[in-house]
């Protein structure tokens, strides 16, 4: 009987904590659109930082958004408000997203830098060492930022 119940407590607080963790790591990690970011919308000729995602969301995952969108609002904020720059999370399991996973062969939740010029897209990259740099705050703006900063750089 005091096994039982002993067992049932250590469970319980188990439960408990896991839930408070949870809790915790989620608190501001959920990502809106600002109203500093530039409109959702193309121009002619810039660079669209896209955040693929899918409808369930892991810590991980709302941890890759915030660093990927802090790392360029951080360190694009000119870019960003001229439009030269747009940051657009996107739900690829929302039907008229889903073009995007074969657009750009996504085979996982992913950041994705692409170049428009004159409005057709001319280059893409997929960030893929985001998956291992989410450990490393700064190490992971610092990839992201770097990547983007030379993709602004070829406009």
């Amino acid at each position: 009987m005091k096994k039982t119940i002993l067992t049932t407590a250590l469970l319980l607080f188990v439960a408990v904590c896991v839930a408070v963790m949870l809790f915790k790591d989620n608190r501001g990690l959920s990502i809106e659109a600002t109203e500093t970011m530039a409109p959702a919308t193309v121009s002619q000729t810039g660079l669209v930082a896209y955040y693929f995602h899918g409808t369930a969301r892991c810590v991980t995952c709302r941890k890759i958004e915030s660093y990927a969108q802090q790392a360029l609002t951080e360190a694009f904020p000119n870019e960003i408000e001229e439009g030269v720059l747009t940051w657009r999370p996107i739900n690829v399991e929302e039907p008229e997203n889903q073009h995007f996973i074969e657009d750009f062969a996504l085979s996982t939740k992913s950041v994705v830098l692409v170049r428009y010029q004159e409005g057709t897209q001319s280059e893409w990259k997929n960030l893929d060492q985001i998956w291992t740099l989410t450990g490393d705050e700064t190490a992971f703006k610092s990839y992201i930022q770097t990547e983007t900063q030379a993709f602004l750089e070829a406009l």
